[in-house]
């Protein structure tokens, strides 16, 4: 390179020599010839190759090299190497004919790929799957099912009473009545105003209570169910649920009807407990019988403590009601409170309200 440039200059000075006028043409022509001539070979040459054009054949060829090079890889990625043959094939240059030799070979690795995939997948593994799940800690929860069965359930379809079946003769109040055959029935369960007995004045809806009583038993037959655990009670009374003869129990009818509140007592079905306490619930809501009178009475605004052992209920002033221990202790802010709760009035310290 230094020796062409030696040759360029000597040819300059002969140059201006010859034509002293253009001496100053050929100083300029030496000043644009400096930057090349300070260029390596390398880079003299990477010039050239940017500056020339790119040919239609220059392009193929470079492809077709592409092509050669990426072959023998295909052991290494058959799926690469097929498609680089198959682009090959399509520039159609003939280095890369032996490529589709080569595609036979890498449809073998593919074919290999196409069989580890379905190992890879875990179907085989799914078998173990179901028997990790906790199928046995079904059986627990359908095993607890024959338990609940056991408990019993009275009702209307509760066991008979020995001699279930008797008419009434009479009836002594909205919860008691009296058969034929003297036996004396005390309606389970429930509980309703009391009638006017020697000095004592009648609490304010049991004329009506009772009067319902008879018009729904007089004369019929009825039928005497199992009610709890106890079939009697302190006075000897006869503890059921009573059946007419078209099978509606005679104890859901006086409590759905307000003519009768619900008495809960440990001793009881709680089936039949829970089902009066919902007819209770109905009865208040609708002020059906005695419930429009009593909740419209000054009563009804006062404060009531319960016990939570025997599930009464006492005036807050009342004597008794201070005994009760304060763990059993639950506060009402009205009356309906204390029976929406399922809680019945003590016998001691009476608050209802009496007829005149």
């Amino acid at each position: 390179m230094q020796q062409d440039t030696i040759v360029i200059v000597s040819a300059l000075r002969w140059f201006g020599r010859l034509y002293s006028a253009p001496r100053f043409f050929g100083l300029l022509c030496l000043l644009a010839l400096l930057p090349l001539l300070s260029l390596s070979p390398v880079a003299w040459a990477q010039t050239q190759q940017q500056a020339a054009p790119i040919t239609p054949a220059d392009a193929a060829l470079d492809t077709a090299d592409t092509a050669g090079s990426t072959i023998p890889n295909i052991a290494d990625s058959p799926r690469d190497a097929t498609a680089t043959v198959t682009n090959a094939t399509a520039v159609a240059v003939p280095p890369v004919e032996p490529a589709a030799a080569a595609v036979p070979v890498s449809a073998d690795p593919a074919a290999s790929d196409v069989v580890p995939a379905p190992q890879a997948s875990p179907a085989p593994q799914a078998a173990p799957a179901p028997q990790a799940a906790p199928a046995p800690q079904i059986a627990p929860t359908t095993q607890a099912v024959p338990s609940t069965q056991t408990i019993p359930s009275p009702g209307p379809d509760a066991p008979p009473l020995p001699q279930p079946l008797g008419f009434v003769a009479t009836c002594f109040d909205g919860d008691t009545l009296k058969l034929t055959d003297r036996r004396v029935v005390r309606l389970a369960g429930i509980d309703a105003p009391e009638l006017a007995k020697g000095d004592r004045k009648g609490q304010l809806f049991a004329r009506e209570a009772r009067g319902q009583l008879i018009t729904l038993t007089q004369g019929q037959q009825v039928k005497l169910l199992q009610a709890g655990v106890k079939h009697r009670d302190l006075y000897g009374r006869i503890l059921a649920e009573v059946l007419l003869p078209d099978g509606r129990s005679l104890n859901e009818i006086m409590v759905r009807n307000g003519a009768a509140y619900f008495y809960p007592h440990r001793d009881l079905s709680p089936q039949l407990q829970e089902r009066l306490r919902n007819l209770q619930h109905e009865a208040i809501a609708e002020r059906r019988g005695m419930w429009g009178f009593l909740l419209s009475q000054p009563v009804a605004k006062n404060t009531y403590l319960g016990n939570k052992e025997s599930l009464r209920f006492f005036p807050s002033d009342c004597a008794e009601a201070q005994k009760i221990r304060p763990r059993n202790r639950v506060y009402f802010g009205n009356l309906m409170d204390a029976f929406m709760a399922g809680y019945a009035p003590a016998r001691i310290c009476p608050f209802w309200p009496v007829t005149p």
